[in-house]
């Protein structure tokens, strides 16, 4: 299997166009990681420059405009105050247009030093973040970290431009990311039932995430939820790494098109299906069974057997609701102060944005955007499969009143908890977890001993959860 580079350029893709990008094979680079890294960097910055420069520039418009208001007002003389606020404006656009030529000029420049400097090296790939937790401070966990926040909060600006810091979805088998088809080719020998797991991480996070507290959970630094349920309950783990920044129907279209994909490329095989998705990754992994839904020939849904979420925003994040309502309560005060701020918040990715209210489709964001109210779209439930959500508290105790309210610093036990629909709720599915956090819930020994529970012990039937 060849590798796939986790951070080559990469642009939202229509969903007609899922179908050719998900099996393409996985892009060559024409220089090396280094110089990829430095110059996706480096763009990033030039577009700070750039939009930092527009965000000053309308703010001294509307310091300037609310100064020469009271100089007109006071002296009566509109007549000379205003030719001396629009020469004043001239200044101001021309100042900030020469930032903007001297960034752009310079990033041109650094893009052709980096060409000379660095010559094409034809099949150069990058290898794959090792999953354990004792690589905590080393350079690729740094970078992998920055990568991952970077994505999750300006995502959808690094793929509208191509910044090769922009992350691509793949799929992860072992220490390699592979097309579907190669994932298919590699588990051909694998004995029926083909047992799959597929892990979908949280927002600004990689597929390490799933390997953090590894060892002072399990005792193994490279313990994982994915490597401990294929040793106990044989579920061979295949990683998404994806774009956090986009919308979560874009990732869930694409996640869609990769299990079919997956699917497809073998054909008449027995599988048996499990979905596990952290904070975000659980709302992506919804919305790829609606878009599943939605198509008219058979899917993967045949083969789903299980989903679980672990910490997922069901019915949104307060976190964001909360960034809303200060970007706009910011956003109609027209002073510098405010809406600079106001402006830096609104630059926020669309997957941020979506956890507003856990938008799971297109349809919901888009008539969101266009001030049309309606009801958003809820999970879709397939008959057949297991849904498990597990809740967690900061508290030890998940009654406790704070653990209620703050439940896992990050998503409300309301939200963690919700299903698709009030009529379908089954207090069975929703398991409690007392003193975790929202990142810890990615790799928790107690909720190993739920998911080993839930999916089976390896020729052993089921198994009892161990107490929590």
């Amino acid at each position: 299997m060849a590798d796939a580079p986790p951070d080559t350029p990469a642009t939202k893709p229509a969903s007609g166009q899922l179908d050719t990008l998900v099996d393409a094979p996985p892009r060559v680079r024409t220089d090396s990681a280094a110089t990829q890294r430095w110059l996706g960097a480096k763009n990033l910055l030039a577009d700070g420059v750039e939009q930092g420069s527009r965000v000053v520039e309308r703010s001294q418009r509307s310091l300037t405009r609310r100064v020469f208001s009271v100089l007109g007002t006071l002296t009566g003389r509109d007549d000379l105050v205003r030719p001396l606020e629009q020469a004043l404006w001239f200044g101001f656009a021309a100042s900030h247009s020469n930032v903007r030529l001297v960034s752009r000029l310079t990033s041109i420049a650094l893009d052709a030093l980096a060409e000379l400097a660095d010559p094409a090296l034809p099949g150069h790939t990058e290898t794959p973040i090792a999953l354990r937790s004792d690589i905590i401070g080393t350079q690729p966990w740094l970078w992998d970290g920055f990568v991952a926040v970077v994505n999750g909060v300006v995502g959808d600006h690094l793929a509208a431009t191509q910044n090769p810091l922009a992350v691509t979805m793949a799929l992860r088998l072992g220490d390699t990311y592979a097309t579907p088809s190669e994932v298919a080719a590699a588990l051909a020998s694998q004995p029926a039932p083909l047992k799959l797991a597929v892990y979908v991480h949280g927002l600004t996070a990689t597929e390490w995430s799933w390997a953090l507290d590894a060892q002072q959970q399990h005792g193994a630094p490279d313990a994982t939820y994915a490597s401990l349920l294929q040793r106990d309950a044989g579920f061979v783990p295949v990683l998404v790494r994806y774009n956090s920044g986009l919308h979560i129907s874009d990732n869930g279209q694409q996640l869609h098109a990769q299990l079919q994909a997956l699917v497809t490329a073998m054909p008449g095989r027995d599988m048996e299906l499990a979905l596990i998705g952290h904070s975000m990754g659980g709302l992506v992994a919804h919305s790829a069974v609606h878009y599943a839904g939605q198509a008219p020939q058979p899917t993967w849904l045949a083969s789903l057997r299980h989903v679980i979420t672990l910490g997922t925003p069901h019915e949104g994040a307060p976190l964001e609701r909360f960034g809303r309502l200060v970007e706009e309560v910011l956003g109609a005060i027209d002073t510098p102060g405010t809406r600079i701020p106001a402006d830096v918040m609104g630059a926020r990715s669309a997957g941020i944005k979506d956890l507003r209210h856990g938008y799971l489709v297109a349809e919901d964001w888009r008539d969101a955007d266009a001030g049309i109210k309606r009801p958003r779209t809820v999970n879709r439930r397939v008959a057949g499969v297991q849904y498990h959500r597990v809740v967690g508290t900061i508290t030890a105790d998940p009654d406790h009143p704070v653990g209620r309210w703050v439940g896992d610093t990050m998503v409300r036990p309301s939200s963690a908890a919700a299903s698709a629909a009030a009529s379908q709720e089954r207090p069975d599915e929703v398991t409690r977890i007392g003193g975790v956090s929202h990142v810890g819930l990615s790799n928790d020994a107690r909720v190993f001993s739920y998911l080993r529970a839930w999916l089976g012990a390896a020729g052993e039937g089921t198994c009892t959860p161990s107490a929590p």
